[in-house]
C-alpha cells in the first residue's frame, strides 16, 4: 500500500517537473523569437533557458498549492463561476508577480548597468506579450485544473460506489445465508415429521408454504429493495409457518395502510425483525409472544413485540439488526430507530421506488423488482 502511494507521488511529481519544464521552453522560445525574429538555438544562452525553467518549476509548484487550498475554500461543484474567476485572477497575478519578478533579479544579478524600468521601457512589446501569453496560459491551466479535479472526484465518486455495492451485495448474502441456515429448515423438518401422521392436508399446506418461502428468499437474493406488499405476502406464509410451529403461544398481527404497500424496503427486513423476537424471548401458551407489525406514520414501518424471559442461551440480536442498518445506509441517510422500554420496537424507514410504466406486465411475487428511485 505505501509502496503503491510512493509511486503515485512519484508518478505525480514527475509529470509535474515535465509539464513545468515545457512551459518554461515555451517562454524561452517565445521571448528568443521575439528577439531574434529566429527559432531558438537552446544552447547559445543555457543561462537564461536554465533561469526559465527554474522559475517555471517553481512557480508550477506554488500555483498548484495555491489552487489546492482555493479548491477546499471554495469547491467547484458548488460555485463553479466563482471557483473558476478566481482560479484565473488569482493564478494570473501570482504568475506575472513571479515572471517579472524572476525578470528584475535576472538583471539586478547578472546585468547591474541595466534596471527593470530601462527593460521594460527598452522592450514594451516583449511586456505586452508576456502580459497576454500569461494570461493565456494560466487560463488554460485553469481548465485543466478543473478537468483534472473533476476527473478525480468522477473515479474517488465511482471507486465508492463500487465498493458500497460490493459491500451492499456481501449484506445480502449474510442475509441469505442467515435466512437458509439448517437450524431453520432443521425445525422446520421437525414440524413436518410431527404433523405428517396428523393432518396430512396440513402438512401438505406446510410444505407448500415453507416451499414458498425458500423461493421467495432464493429469488430475493439478486434485489437490493422489494415492494412492502410482496414482503408481506412471504411474511404470511413465514406466520402460518410460526402458527404451525407455536400454535396459541404466538400471535401475529400485521396493521399496515394499503397506501404505503408500494413502498420498498430491504428483503428479508421484517422477518429477520420477527425471527429475532422469537429467538429471543421464551413463549408458552401462557405467556404468549405478541409480535406487531404497523405503520404510525407514512415513512416509518414498525416491528413491536412484547418483553418475556430471555433465553438462557441464544445468538445476538445486534448481527440481524446490523445487517439491516448496513443494507439501509447503501439507499438513504435514515436511521433505524430503536425503542427498548415496556416493549421493544424497531422502526425501519419506508422508502420510494420508481414507477415503471410496464408495471402490468410485471409478474407476481417472487419475480425480479422494477428500478427503484430511492428519496
Amino acid at each position: 500500500m505505501k509502496s503503491n502511494l510512493f509511486n503515485i507521488s512519484m508518478n505525480r511529481i514527475i509529470r509535474s517537473l515535465l509539464i513545468n519544464t515545457i512551459i518554461g521552453l515555451v517562454y524561452y522560445s517565445y521571448i528568443y523569437y521575439s528577439e531574434t525574429g529566429n527559432f531558438p538555438i537552446f544552447h547559445t544562452n543555457l543561462r537564461i533557458l536554465i533561469s526559465l525553467i527554474l522559475v517555471s518549476n517553481i512557480l508550477g509548484f506554488v500555483i498548484s498549492k495555491f489552487n489546492r487550498q482555493l479548491n477546499k475554500l471554495i469547491f467547484w461543484k458548488r460555485n463553479f463561476s466563482m471557483r473558476f474567476t478566481l482560479g484565473v485572477i488569482f493564478n494570473y497575478v501570482l504568475s506575472t508577480i513571479f515572471i517579472f519578478g524572476f525578470i528584475w533579479l535576472y538583471l539586478l544579478i547578472f546585468h547591474e548597468n541595466f534596471g527593470f524600468l530601462d527593460f521594460l521601457n527598452g522592450h514594451n512589446e516583449i511586456t505586452v506579450r508576456i502580459f497576454v501569453l500569461t494570461f493565456f496560459s494560466v487560463f488554460i491551466f485553469v481548465i485543466i485544473d478543473f478537468s483534472i479535479f473533476s476527473y478525480n472526484q468522477y473515479s474517488v465518486v465511482q471507486i465508492e460506489s463500487v465498493k458500497l455495492l460490493t459491500h451492499q451485495i456481501e449484506l445480502q448474502y449474510e442475509a441469505l445465508k442467515t435466512q437458509l441456515s439448517p437450524h431453520y429448515l432443521f425445525n422446520s423438518l421437525n414440524t413436518i415429521s410431527s404433523l405428517i401422521y396428523k393432518d396430512a392436508s396440513l402438512t401438505e399446506k406446510f410444505i407448500r408454504k415453507l416451499a414458498g418461502t425458500y423461493q421467495y428468499i432464493l429469488d430475493s437474493d439478486n434485489k437490493k429493495l422489494i415492494e412492502i406488499s410482496r414482503e408481506l405476502e412471504f411474511i404470511e406464509a413465514y406466520k402460518f409457518l410460526m402458527d404451525v410451529r407455536f400454535g396459541k403461544s404466538i400471535n401475529i398481527e400485521f396493521e399496515i395502510d394499503d397506501s404505503l404497500k408500494d413502498f420498498v424496503i430491504p428483503p428479508l427486513s421484517i422477518q429477520i425483525l420477527i425471527e429475532n423476537a422469537v429467538k429471543h424471548n421464551v413463549f408458552d401458551d401462557e405467556n404468549i409472544l405478541q409480535i406487531k407489525v404497523f405503520n404510525e406514520s407514512s415513512n416509518k414501518l414498525i416491528v413491536e413485540n412484547n418483553k418475556l424471559k430471555k433465553p438462557s442461551s441464544t445468538s445476538s440480536f445486534n448481527i440481524g439488526l446490523t445487517n439491516i442498518k448496513n443494507r439501509y445506509a447503501f439507499f438513504t441517510d435514515q436511521k433505524i430507530q430503536i425503542i427498548n422500554n415496556d416493549t421493544f420496537k424497531v422502526a425501519i424507514p419506508l422508502l420510494k421506488q420508481k414507477k415503471s410504466s410496464d408495471k402490468n406486465s410485471e409478474p407476481e411475487i417472487f419475480k425480479n423488482s422494477q428500478k427503484l428511485l430511492v428519496v
